[in-house]
């Protein structure tokens, strides 16, 4: 009874077990898409192949659209269960052209399994058909999954060509082989087949090779001798010669639950192929505990291969897909599982051909002048400008439904940003970012093609001041552009903030704010001067921004003072902000100083010197007597959107006639209904503020008086009858903003 015990609970221990690597595998890809970064749209670019010549067998690839809210569409080459094989191919509009420079790039995936993964993919070029694929051996009822879907399948057989002939043919292929299948032919195995490729290469790895050429596979025999030794049998294996191999001698280099990036070039000029593997950071799939990294995503130093492409190996027989002459191949992805699963993922972010475009990102210190490097120090308070573009380099299509997804650097206070295109006919636009409360920025661009290539956007803004001596550290920031054709990155240097301290004092000798009219420069002076009033060092210079743009640096004179011009082509009309500041290179500084400069005048236009109010009978009571609408009273203001005016009136001589006073008050009811009492003190009657909807700069503020609004003489029922003069005084006033 104890020894039954004791089976039951080790029963239920195993059961246990097997139930949580099953839970485990059933996650994998629901993990792998919630952290799937983002990516073109495949479906209209490619379509699945073909299917291995066996009954039972079909191409298990497929498209995967929208998985989360980033992603457009994942292809999945296999499924996560067992003797899968599954392949994708480019559309005829989408061949790869060896004639023309090609770059591909690309987000793969090969499940978190590690030594218990499947086999793999590979990406492959090939001349052969959308239906290619590995064929089984005759006879064969499982699949190899070491074939990857490209490689020849093993046979026991002398004959290399068996093993040629069902791979795909007009091929190269680049493997990403996370399984590996290193057993050596012995006396012992030698009916076991399809487990020998990697005998030379004992861990998962990176390599490529000609698929269909015999020059790929390496053939392996063991003699066994027969019953009695009577009777030797020789039979054959086959291993392949890998290439251009990136191992790094562990199980975990592929399938280890993360995405990967690769980026492959051509260039036709030297026939040369360049791979990149992991020239971004890896993204981990998201299993609930897992926490994303900061850097996940961003540019760094991969692994690079080159190879001369035998460009030959696309036409060594007659089934060809396309011509030698039109340059085209086929290209995609196949990928294969064996006894082991694993969930073979590409997500594309730029494909050959159809836009091949590119993205940076700068930062400079305009205050320096001097182009912020990795690793770079910059001083607190300093101006910054970082600048980021986007840019079409050649394809068969249009860039489209462009977007500009910015993660700023941290640590700088934003002004604006701007956006410029190559094609000057298209309009420039200006976003305010000094309500910016996160480090996100995004702004819908034109669509950029081989006529207008370029879009810039310059964000501008200060370089936040430590509080401390302590510099303060800030990391790169990626951000992407991306459109319905590619999807390509920019990352901008990590760099540090060093402290800046405020010895240095600036001031301004003219009088502020600085008016101006229109069409004339303005010339500000003043002087810097050290805390205790001596003149500064030779090398501070002055930093001013107007309107939030960088102008040239300012030198002092040896006296400490400076001048500065602004030309009047940089002046708006109206209000102006002139901010200048001052530092050395020792990190010294002055306190930012704003000088605001007004273009155009507040003035008077037509105002009539005498007037006259209606001639009325009087009538023993008290009355409003109108004006007799021939006042001009206008206010002219060219300053532009923004300005205010205020406009006042007092008696300043009263009205009398004969040497007797009018009996009564003048008094002014505006539109509401409100009416005062104008005396011998200011009163105010209109007021002003200028829109951008205002298409005047001269307001007519007697146009719009009537007999019961506007100026009105009240008059009391005492008065006698006579011609009554007085005198009235308008004050015009530059109102606050």
């Amino acid at each position: 009874m104890r020894l039954m015990k004791l089976i039951v609970t080790l029963t239920v221990a195993v059961a246990a077990v097997t139930l949580g690597s099953l839970s485990a595998h059933a996650d994998d890809l629901s993990w792998a898409l919630a952290s799937a970064p983002q990516g073109i749209t495949a479906s209209e670019y490619f379509t699945t192949g073909g299917k291995p010549a066996a009954s039972g067998y079909s191409n298990d690839a497929s498209i995967i659209t929208n998985p989360n809210t980033n992603t457009k569409s994942v292809v999945q080459v296999t499924k996560d269960t067992t003797n899968q094989v599954g392949s994708i191919w480019s559309n005829d509009a989408y061949a790869f052209d060896l004639t023309k420079k090609q770059t591909a790039s690309m987000w793969v995936y090969f499940s978190g399994y590690q030594s218990e993964a499947a086999d793999g993919m590979a990406l492959v070029l090939q001349n052969s058909s959308r239906s290619a694929l590995t064929q089984m051996q005759s006879g064969q009822t499982s699949w190899y999954g070491e074939t990857l879907g490209v490689w020849g399948s093993d046979v026991d057989s002398s004959d290399i060509s068996q093993v040629t002939g069902t791979a795909i043919q007009n091929s190269w292929a680049l493997e990403f082989d996370t399984r590996g299948n290193n057993q050596t032919l012995t006396t012992d195995n030698y009916t076991t087949l399809g487990v020998g490729f990697d005998a030379l290469n004992s861990y998962p790895h990176i390599a490529w090779g000609y698929p269909a050429s015999s020059s790929t596979y390496l053939q392996d025999s063991v003699v066994v001798p027969g019953l009695l030794g009577i009777k030797k049998t020789t039979h054959y294996a086959y291993q392949m010669q890998h290439r251009g191999t990136i191992m790094d001698g562990t199980t975990t280099m592929l399938a280890n639950g993360k995405w990967h990036h690769i980026t492959v070039s051509w260039d036709p000029t030297s026939s040369t192929l360049s791979y990149t593997w992991d020239d971004r950071v890896p993204i981990p799939r998201q299993t609930g505990s897992t926490t994303i990294p900061a850097n996940a995503g961003q540019p760094q130093t991969g692994t690079t291969k080159s190879l001369t492409l035998d460009t030959s190996q696309f036409y060594q027989n007659s089934t060809q897909a396309y011509s030698q002459s039109s340059g085209k191949l086929i290209w995609g992805f196949t990928g294969s599982t064996g006894s082991d699963t694993e969930n073979n993922l590409v997500i594309f972010d730029q494909m050959p051909g159809l836009v091949d475009a590119t993205a940076s990102a700068t930062i400079t210190d305009t205050t320096t002048g001097k182009t912020v490097g990795a690793g770079d120090a910059v001083t607190g308070n300093d101006h910054a400008r970082i600048d980021y573009q986007a840019t079409y380099n050649s394809g068969t299509a249009n860039w489209t439904n462009l977007t500009a997804n910015l993660t700023l650097p941290t640590n700088i206070t934003y002004k604006k940003a701007t956006v410029t295109y190559a094609d000057s006919s298209l309009a420039t636009k200006t976003y305010d970012l000094s309500g910016l409360t996160s480090q996100a920025a995004s702004y819908a661009l034109q669509s950029l093609d081989s006529d207008n290539d370029v879009a810039k956007i310059s964000v501008t803004g200060t370089f936040d001041n430590p509080a401390t001596t302590t510099a303060t550290s800030v990391s790169a920031a990626t951000s992407e552009f991306t459109g319905d054709e590619a999807l390509v990155q920019a990352t901008t240097n990590a760099f540090t903030i060093k402290h800046q301290t405020s010895d240095l004092v600036l001031s301004v000798d003219n009088s502020l704010p600085i008016s101006t009219t229109t069409g004339s420069d303005v010339t500000v002076t003043g002087k810097v001067a050290t805390a205790d009033g001596d003149v500064p060092s030779s090398t501070v210079t002055i930093q001013p921004t107007l309107n939030d743009d960088d102008l040239s640096n300012v030198t002092l004179a040896s006296d400490g003072t400076y001048s500065l011009t602004i030309p009047a082509a940089k002046l708006n009309q109206g209000k102006n902000t002139l901010i200048l500041t001052a530092s050395d290179d020792a990190d010294d500084s002055a306190p930012a100083v704003t000088v605001p400069i007004v273009v155009g005048t507040l003035e008077f236009g037509t105002v009539s010197t005498n007037a006259d109010f209606t001639t009325t009978a009087l009538t023993g009571s008290s009355q409003n007597i109108a004006t007799d609408g021939d006042w001009a009273l206008n206010v002219k203001d060219t300053r532009g959107t923004g300005s205010k005016w205020a406009l006042y009136a007092r008696v300043s001589s009263p009205f009398v006639s004969s040497g007797t006073q009018l009996s009564g008050n003048l008094v002014y009811e505006d539109a509401s209904g409100n009416e005062q009492t104008i005396g011998d003190s200011n009163t105010l009657i209109e007021s002003h503020e200028t829109t951008s909807s205002d298409s005047a700069t001269t307001t007519d503020v007697a146009g719009s008086w009537s007999s019961s609004k506007g100026l009105l003489m009240h008059i009391n029922g005492n008065n006698t009858a006579g011609t009554y003069s007085g005198e009235i005084t308008w004050t015009l006033q530059d109102a606050p903003s």
